[in-house]
């Protein structure tokens, strides 16, 4: 129908004027004045632009709002209400004060964080675990049992805390409270070596450490542990002292033997050449009687009794005279061995006995902290010509434990030593089940071909499960969607509560939470129904001149809006 002047009555004027002036005119108006509310609820009196107010729950919408907190609120010497920050639409800002322009931001929910505080005293003669301050209520303080403070070579060994004269360990904030702490003093005794002496009258290791105040520590000259064995002690300090500060001991103590010489003979005695002669000699001494018959194929004959060859003295000995043959075991490195005569001794060459075995346990040797040697279990009876049982270990270090694949078998790789030339492949991907699975984020290596070095692996993952959601038209069998995904361990997954299928609007049903919270796989069937509307379509209809005049308005407001928008891209493109 074409309209003209002529034939317009008054419900076209009234048509035309809504369209073209009003609609127009409302719309500039309200991009004009847009004010977003800022909601403040507080406990306590605040400043809203500049007003003191008392606490309540207030909405502004002012184009600018200005808001103060009082950063301290009821303080006295010992207990306060603390500012701990102000949350912005749930984020917490450690900040005061704030300035919101309402026409720049959208809507706004502001509210301060007070806690209760109290003030706890500290006593103490030296710095403690905690120190005086303000605490916040019902905070748990927990007083560390190994504490001390050192100064220099003195300290002081947390004995008792007392909590308002109560013996304490940890303790809960829930008022004022005056703590006080205890200490015993300790001095450090440094020895260049331990030794043995007596400790309070007890036979001890003297070792470098800390001692109480007085303890009191005797080193004699000589301790005689049996009529041939003694210890021998020389340095800066023989005698008793009772500890009243620090103290430094320069003592060298060695094991004496008493060597009984049947009949006195010339010997080179650590290399010195005399008459040797019955008497103390200390452990590691080392005696020479030139008798010794090399053989070939590291076999000798050694003859002793009047002490021939090299004797390194480790026990008391009766010198006497018999020939004995001996053969060499000789290792690349130092390996503790035990001989069938009961000697266990660590070295990398021995001279034994004809008809002694040379048992060698499962041992390690390190060659520094990152490689290693796994000696094998294993016994001489004859020269061994350097050879020795073992296999070369290196260190593998894991920031995480992780599957993998290793020498062909599945198993979990963790920080360890591993044999050399070993192979290991790392997942990316490891599947515990169809439904939970290891996801590698970040590692610096994923595969290991014949180990020979260290390796430091430095790897992160995350444990995901599998979320399988299938969304069904109300009762039928007509599926709207399927969703199969991995998510990760402790995460949250949001099922839409509103769902457009084929050009219809749903609703789940029923209306309960939509979301999930990934501790384990999820396999979930949900049912959506689609929005009622014919309550709206009815009052519209049921208005024929209503219908008309929002027919005409969306359709002008179409035809502006697509004309402002080519004119914009008009311009964009000029």
């Amino acid at each position: 129908m074409k309209i003209t002047v002529g034939n317009l009555n008054n419900r076209g004027l009234l048509l035309l004027f809504i369209l073209f002036i009003i609609i127009p005119l409302s719309s500039t108006l309200y991009h004009a004045s847009v004010i977003n509310p800022v909601e403040i609820i507080s406990n306590y009196p605040f400043y809203l632009n500049g007003n003191l107010v008392p606490p309540g729950k207030y909405q502004v919408t002012t184009p600018v709002v200005d808001l103060s907190f009082e950063p301290v609120l009821n303080a006295t010497s010992s207990s306060r209400i603390y500012l701990m920050g102000v949350y912005i639409n749930g984020t917490l800002i450690n900040q005061s004060s704030f300035t919101f322009y309402t026409d720049l931001i959208g809507p706004t929910i502001v509210e301060p964080d007070y806690i209760q505080q109290y003030y706890v005293n500290v006593s103490s003669i030296v710095p403690a675990p905690i120190s005086s301050g303000w605490y916040n209520k019902s905070e748990k303080i927990t007083i560390p049992s190994n504490y001390y403070y050192q100064k220099g070579l003195t300290r002081y060994v947390l004995l008792e805390s007392l909590v308002n004269r109560t013996i304490e360990n940890s303790f809960v904030v829930n008022s004022p409270l005056n703590v006080v702490f205890l200490y015993k003093v300790e001095y450090y005794v440094n020895l260049t070596e331990p030794v043995f002496g007596y400790i309070n009258g007890k036979y001890s290791l003297i070792q470098p450490n800390w001692y109480d105040f007085h303890t009191n520590i005797t080193i004699p000259r000589y301790i005689y542990i049996n009529n041939l064995t003694r210890l021998y002690t020389y340095g800066n300090f023989i005698g008793q002292i009772s500890l009243s500060k620090p103290l430094i001991i320069n003592d060298t103590q060695v094991t004496q033997y008493f060597i009984k010489v049947v009949k006195p003979i010339s010997a080179l005695v650590n290399g010195k050449n005399e008459t040797l002669s019955s008497g103390w000699y200390n452990q590691s001494d080392k005696i020479y009687i030139p008798n010794v018959i090399p053989l070939i194929n590291d076999y000798r004959i050694q003859i002793i009794g009047n002490v021939t060859g090299y004797n390194e003295i480790q026990s008391p000995l009766i010198i006497d005279d018999k020939e004995v043959l001996q053969y060499l075991i000789t290792f690349p490195f130092k390996v503790t061995v035990k001989l069938s005569n009961g000697t266990v001794s660590s070295a990398s060459i021995f001279w034994v006995d004809n008809g002694t075995d040379v048992n060698v346990p499962v041992q390690y040797y390190y060659f520094n902290n990152v490689s290693r040697a796994l000696v094998f279990n294993q016994t001489f009876d004859k020269p061994n010509f350097n050879v020795l049982n073992y296999t070369k270990q290196y260190l593998i270090q894991v920031s995480l434990p992780i599957p993998a694949y290793i020498n062909g078998e599945n198993q979990t790789l963790t920080t360890g030593w591993y044999n050399k030339s070993l192979n290991i492949f790392i997942y990316k991907v490891y599947y515990i089940t169809n439904n939970e699975r290891i996801y590698m984020i970040k590692i610096n290596t994923y595969n290991i071909s014949d180990l020979n070095s260290p390796v430091n692996i430095n790897d992160y993952y995350i444990l995901e499960y599998m979320i399988n959601i299938t969304a069904y038209y109300g009762n039928t069998n007509t599926i709207i969607y399927n969703v199969k995904l991995w998510e990760p361990s402790n995460s949250t997954f949001q099922i839409p509560s509103v769902y457009e299928f084929d050009g219809t609007i749903f609703e789940i049903s029923p209306k309960n939470s939509t979301t999930l919270y990934v501790i384990k796989p999820i396999s979930e069937d949900v049912v959506y129904n689609p929005i009622n509307q014919s309550v709206q379509i009815n009052v519209i209809t049921n208005n024929p001149d209503l219908l008309i005049a929002i027919i005409l308005i969306v359709a002008v407001s179409i035809a502006t809006i697509l004309f402002i928008q080519r004119l914009k891209n008009n311009t964009t493109s000029k």
